[in-house]
Formats: structure tokens, C-alpha cells, sequence
């Protein structure tokens, strides 16, 4: 499964030597405690018995920077048992987090 999250700031900044200004929007991802890495990635479910069920993880879009940080949709590049359940809020202030989910399905 390959996750791929659009990402972009709402505004334009960068902080300015000896501290003053703003940092533009920030993306950070991670699930539970594991960092996602920018750009996409192989993502394991982990390992699930024929018949238990399907998996539902939540992942976590953070905002490190100090302005808004528009988030796009998020999509799975193969998504053959796989869905995204829950979208992530398109806006996240600044030191802010939304959430989106992701189920393996129980085919």
C-alpha cells in the first residue's frame, strides 16, 4: 500500500534571523508513534489471519510550522484491500493536527 498525501501552505513566510517572523505551514504524518516520511511510502498493516477482519488505522497530519497548512486528499496509490475511511480536515492551524483513517477490508 503506498500513502500519498497533497500538501501545501496557505501562505507564504519563513522565519527571520534572531527568532522574529513566522514558520510557513509544516507536514508532519505519523501513526500512532511511527514517523511517516514526506512524499509516499510503503505502509505494513501488519499481519492479519484470513477471517479475523479487517484493520483500521488512524494516522496523524501535524502541523509543525506557525501558519496554516492546507492538506490535500488523501488516496492510495494501489488501493486492491485497502480504503481510505476517514479524510483529513483540508485545514490545519498553525501547531495543529487532524486525523485521517485507512482500513485494510475484509475480502
Amino acid at each position: 500500500m503506498a500513502l500519498l498525501v497533497s500538501r501545501g501552505s496557505s501562505r507564504s513566510g519563513a522565519r527571520q534571523p534572531g527568532g522574529t517572523g513566522v514558520a510557513p505551514g509544516e507536514i508532519e504524518v505519523m501513526q500512532h508513534t511511527t514517523l511517516i516520511v514526506d512524499d509516499g511510502l510503503s505502509f505494513s498493516f501488519g499481519e492479519v489471519d484470513e477471517g479475523d477482519g479487517g484493520r483500521e488505522l488512524v494516522f496523524t497530519v501535524n502541523n509543525l510550522g506557525d501558519e496554516d497548512l492546507t492538506v490535500g486528499t488523501v488516496f492510495l496509490d494501489d488501493n486492491n484491500g485497502f480504503q481510505v475511511t476517514q479524510q483529513p480536515n483540508s485545514n490545519v492551524s498553525g501547531d495543529g493536527s487532524t486525523t485521517f483513517m485507512i482500513a485494510m477490508l475484509d475480502d
